[in-house]
């Protein structure tokens, strides 16, 4: 599939749109949409190491992938430095192989 696409940062409000391309994703295995955005929000905007980087693809202003990370406080040789690790990236299915995620 040639498709043509966009990435963008995350916004506020995106949550809505992102439950939905987990749900394309995931199917049956995501659960009710208010207890997902609580968990989305907590790992995401809530994080006490700080808020995500999530970048998002469209196309047709449609969201069809995800790559976010999260950030995380890590004690190296006694010392505190903020990392990030890589979590949840997803393509929705009818995209898949066309460079989203990797």
């Amino acid at each position: 599939m040639n498709q043509t696409w966009s990435v963008r940062a995350c916004k506020e409000g995106d949550e809505d749109e992102i439950f939905e391309l987990t749900k394309a994703v995931w199917e049956e295995q995501v659960p009710e949409k208010e207890r997902w955005i609580k968990g989305w929000r907590w790992m995401h905007v809530d994080n006490p190491a700080g808020v995500s980087r999530i970048w998002l693809a469209e196309h047709d202003s449609k969201l069809v992938g995800q790559y976010p990370v999260i950030m995380e406080n890590m004690k190296v040789d006694g010392e505190v430095v903020k990392t990030a690790q890589l979590v949840d990236t997803m393509t929705h299915p009818k995209y898949r192989r066309c460079g989203i995620a990797f």
